[in-house]
C-alpha cells in the first residue's frame, strides 16, 4: 500500500470490509500496510461502490476535500475512521521490501508480533500488499505465498485473516485466487468469504 492511493474508491470497500468485521467479531485492526514509495499513481478513483458502508464513505468524502485544501496523504489517518467506531487500530508502517528473503524478515518480525499479544486480544489482521498474493522473488508489490501459512499459523482462534488481492490473468479470478488462498491455509473455499468489487477483492478467513 502506498500513501497516494489512500482514500480511493478501492479504499472504501477495503475500510467497509475491515470495519465490519471488526465490529462483528468484537476485534481490534492490525493493518500490515507493506507500506511502499510513491511511484506519482494517485488514488483518483471517485467511483460508487455500492456495497459501501455510508459510514466509510462520508469519511473518505471528508478526507478527499481536506486533499484538495492541501492536507498531505497519510495512511496512518484511518485512524480518523476507526476510533468513532470504537475500533483499536495499530499499523505496521515499517517499509516492505522488494528482496524475498527481506520480506521473510519483514513477515517474521510480523509473526513475532501476533505471538506476543495480550492473551485477550484478537484481530483482524488485514494484510495490503500492492497487488496481491503471487510467488514473484524480486519485488515488493506481493504477499508472497510462501509467506502466507506463516501469518495464519500466528493468528488465535477468534482472529481473522483479510488478505487485499487485485485482478489476476485468469478467468473468473475471483473464485481462482480463493481456492489458492483457501490451499495456502488449508481450508475449504468455502470458509473464505470474498468482497469483489471491479478489480479488487477483500478475501475473509475467520480463525
Amino acid at each position: 500500500m502506498r500513501n497516494e492511493l489512500y482514500a480511493d474508491s478501492r479504499d472504501e470497500l477495503k475500510w467497509t470490509v475491515a470495519t465490519s468485521t471488526a465490529l462483528t467479531r468484537s476485534c481490534s485492526i492490525r493493518w500490515v500496510v507493506m507500506h511502499r514509495p510513491d511511484i506519482g499513481q494517485h488514488g483518483e478513483g471517485r467511483e460508487t461502490v455500492p456495497a459501501a458502508s455510508p459510514t466509510v464513505t462520508r469519511f473518505f468524502q471528508q478526507e478527499r476535500q481536506l486533499f484538495e485544501n492541501g492536507t498531505q496523504r497519510d495512511l496512518r489517518r484511518i485512524s480518523g475512521l476507526c476510533q468513532p467506531l470504537g475500533i483499536a487500530i495499530d499499523m505496521n508502517m515499517e517499509p516492505y521490501p522488494a528482496a524475498l528473503n527481506a520480506r521473510l524478515a519483514y513477515i517474521t518480525a510480523e509473526t513475532d508480533f501476533l505471538s506476543a499479544r495480550a492473551a485477550d486480544r484478537r484481530d483482524v489482521v488485514l494484510i495490503d500488499p500492492d497487488n496481491g498474493i503471487g510467488r514473484s522473488g524480486v519485488n515488493g508489490l506481493q504477499f508472497h505465498e510462501d509467506h502466507v501459512p506463516l501469518v495464519w499459523q500466528a493468528l488465535r482462534e477468534g482472529d481473522t485473516l483479510a488478505v487485499i488481492q487485485f485482478q489476476h490473468h485468469e478467468a473468473d479470478w475471483v473464485q481462482q485466487r480463493r481456492q489458492n488462498l483457501a490451499r495456502l491455509l488449508g481450508l475449504s473455499a468455502a470458509a473464505i468469504t470474498p468482497h469483489h468489487w471491479r478489480n479488487v477483492c477483500v478475501y475473509v478467513a475467520p480463525r
